[in-house]
């Protein structure tokens, strides 16, 4: 305050300033109800009861525990917050099990029945629980599992047959109801049913070895009782089950498949299998308390044994061994025939051939046949009471030896014995050495066969100049036969005589030629196409060899190689012409040089080679931007020039520092496709733009 001196009465007045208090309303989830304002020593209006879905309202509290009722005729002296308390308007009324028996024996975790509620509000969701309260007495003994009431225990009849529980269920909102139930144990006829799943009895694998075949076994079906275990367990012998009267090598086995069902297998090998006696027909199992869930007393139960189980060995074996070799063998006479000293001798065991002997079985009768080679027969003849012989007759219609060609040949020729091929017809359907599936036969015949080379490494006919004249020559290298004779130093095979030839661009005139001087065979085509752009390229030109373009016209009906239907022509074709070019060593000029002298463009004084291309060159190609030099031989220099407009020369100069014969050795050379004057698209377009190129030393 400011000091002030009175000099004359004086009168002053204060301003005073009421406090005011917050009343905040927990409506806990209903309507939201304003917070208000309040003088002091002023009551609270009471605000509109607020709502809340599935609830009624109760009153307003001081605390959210409920206790005391707000007094709305009091006066406040501070802030306040109230709480609303509610009540479920329509909890759950009722709860239905939809059943209240259990058989005994059962598994733990066996659903008895489902729970449902009854409720006002249309679509609530209910939450079930076993609670403490009157009918408690064997929660213990039960679980529940959404709205599913589960076993908790193996129960047992005769040791208890009720038990009390008690449930609640629980709506969305929190409303309860509680329901006490009697739970009854139902009294079961335990009882053990046993079943081949297929046949009477179990039998031998194919393999013949003593081991059984476990696609037969028995299932065994119980009733009021429950196998132990998880399905695939094996049960305990000795301890669950006990066999008796099984094979010597074999093991009984029982595997559980499910909570009622179990099969009996056999495990091993019979130590004895091959005779009669071997079979057996009164093994025996007998099942005790352990094998089940809570070891029920069973040993009242007349089928907790069954001994009438029964094992059938094979027996029979049939083997097989040819009598020289391993295979059968084309006859001399090249024509298909089998060589008929070479046969398999057919041995068995416990079984006996039909018929007289020499006589012979009947295909598809006594037994059957797969992949003879058409044209051959297959023969099986009897030779005694337990062996017979496989011989062929007949003559292969197919019966080529191509070494890398084409090889008629087979190895799988199978045939496959019947019960019928026996005395007695015996069962031998589960034999596996019934069936012998690698029969082999060789042939001898080699006949003519033709294999196919481009000149150089271009792969093609290529048009070279620019005029539509093809360039190139496929020869054609012929083996196990001679091209007839023809006079002149070139002559021509005739077209249709000796040759066909199809799909040739018009213009060209192919011309089958043999080099009399060096006995070599080539096509090649003479005049100018009359379409020659690049659209008019062709793969599939088709040449085949006639029977008298060769000595003595043998028959080629069945050599694949006589027709070649892939020759290709290629035109405006960017390419380098192939060859074998070779940089030959000078001895003349000195040890490990190609050259007279170095530097300069002195080439006639040089192993030079020519590189020929189909397109115009540029003026100056350059090494390094036109083209690249692979690795060179230590001492040598690559030289070049442009001869003409589509050749360019090579030449090394230097001295090789090694220059022996063990030193030849080839380099590369990589074309761009700017050493051309006009460019294809793209360096894949440029064929043989790589070219290999051999350095030989002649020490």
């Amino acid at each position: 305050l400011k000091e002030v001196t009175v000099t004359a009465n004086k009168f002053f007045y204060g301003r005073l300033k009421i406090d005011q208090y917050t009343v905040t309303f927990n409506t806990d989830g209903g309507s939201a109800i304003p917070n208000a304002l309040i003088d002091h020593d002023t009551a609270v209006a009471k605000p509109d009861n607020p709502t809340k879905k599935g609830f009624s309202f109760v009153n307003w509290y001081t605390t959210d525990s409920f206790k005391t009722i707000f007094d709305f005729t009091s006066t406040l002296s501070a802030s306040i917050i109230l709480y609303a308390k509610f009540e479920v308007t329509n909890p759950p009324t009722a709860i239905t099990l939809s059943a209240n028996a259990i058989d005994e024996n059962q598994a733990i975790g066996t659903v008895i029945g489902n729970l449902t509620s009854t409720d006002a509000d249309a679509g609530e969701t209910f939450t079930y629980t076993l609670v403490s309260g009157d009918g408690d007495d064997n929660n213990a003994n039960f679980s529940i599992d959404g709205n599913k009431l589960k076993s908790g225990l193996v129960f047992d009849f005769e040791t208890k047959n009720s038990y009390k529980i008690r449930i609640r269920t629980t709506d969305s909102i929190g409303g309860t109801f509680e329901k006490k139930y009697t739970i009854t144990i139902n009294n079961v006829t335990e009882s053990i049913t046993y079943a081949y799943n297929s046949g009477d009895k179990y039998v031998e694998a194919t393999a013949n070895d003593g081991s059984i075949d476990n696609t037969k076994f028995i299932t065994v079906t119980v009733q009021g009782l429950t196998f132990k275990g998880n399905v695939g367990d094996e049960l305990t012998a000795g301890t669950d089950f006990s066999p008796q009267g099984y094979p010597a090598g074999l093991t009984m086995a029982v595997t559980k498949l499910s909570d009622t069902t179990a099969k009996i297998t056999f495990t091993g090998n019979a130590n004895s299998h091959s005779v009669v006696s071997s079979d057996k027909n009164n093994i025996t199992i007998t099942f005790k308390n352990t094998a089940f869930v809570g070891s029920p007393d069973i040993s009242g139960l007349a089928t907790k044994i069954k001994n009438n189980i029964k094992i059938e060995f094979l027996k029979a074996t049939i083997s097989y061994a040819y009598n020289s070799g391993d295979k059968y063998v084309e006859a001399a006479a090249n024509n298909g025939s089998i060589d008929t000293t070479k046969f398999i001798t057919v041995t068995v065991q416990n079984v006996t051939f039909k018929g007289a002997d020499n006589s012979t079985l009947t295909v598809n009768t006594d037994y059957t046949v797969a992949n003879v080679p058409a044209g051959l027969t297959m023969v099986v003849t009897k030779l005694s009471g337990t062996t017979a012989k496989i011989t062929f007759t007949g003559n292969a219609t197919a019966h080529q030896k191509h070494t890398g060609v084409q090889d008629d040949s087979v190895n799988n020729v199978t045939i496959i014995f019947k019960g019928a091929a026996f005395t007695g017809s015996p069962n031998i359907s589960s034999l596996a050495t019934k069936t012998k599936n690698d029969i082999a036969i060789e042939y001898l015949y080699n006949p003519p066969s033709f294999s196919y080379s481009y000149f150089g490494n271009s792969g093609r006919f290529y048009e070279y100049p620019d005029d539509g004249t093809v360039d190139g020559r496929l020869y054609i290298t012929l083996q196990n036969a001679s091209f007839i004779s023809l006079e002149g130093e070139s002559p021509k095979f005739t077209k249709d005589t000796h040759y066909t030839i199809a799909n040739v661009p018009t213009g060209l005139t192919a011309g089958l030629v043999k080099n009399n001087n060096t006995g070599t065979v080539h096509l090649e085509f003479s005049g100018q196409a009359t379409a020659h752009a690049n659209a008019n390229d062709v793969g599939n030109v088709t040449i085949t060899i006639l029977s008298d373009a060769l000595k003595g016209s043998p028959d080629l009906s069945g050599v694949i190689t006589k027709t070649k239907n892939d020759i290709i022509i290629d035109f405006d074709v960017y390419l380098i012409h192939g060859g074998n070019p070779v940089f030959l060593e000078r001895k003349e000029d000195g040890d490990g040089r190609f050259s007279k002298t170095d530097g300069g463009d002195d080439y006639w004084n040089a192993s030079f080679v020519n590189t020929i291309f189909t397109k115009n060159l540029i003026a100056n190609p350059v090494a390094g931007t036109h083209f690249t030099v692979g690795a060179l031989p230590t001492g040598l220099t690559l030289r070049s020039t442009r001869f003409n407009d589509k050749t360019m020369i090579f030449w090394l100069d230097g001295a090789a520092t090694s220059h022996s014969d063990s030193d030849d050795t080839t380099f590369t050379i990589t074309f761009d496709k700017s050493i051309l004057t006009t460019e294809p698209t793209t360096n894949d377009d440029f064929i043989n733009r790589v070219q290999t190129y051999n350095v030989d030393f002649v020490d």
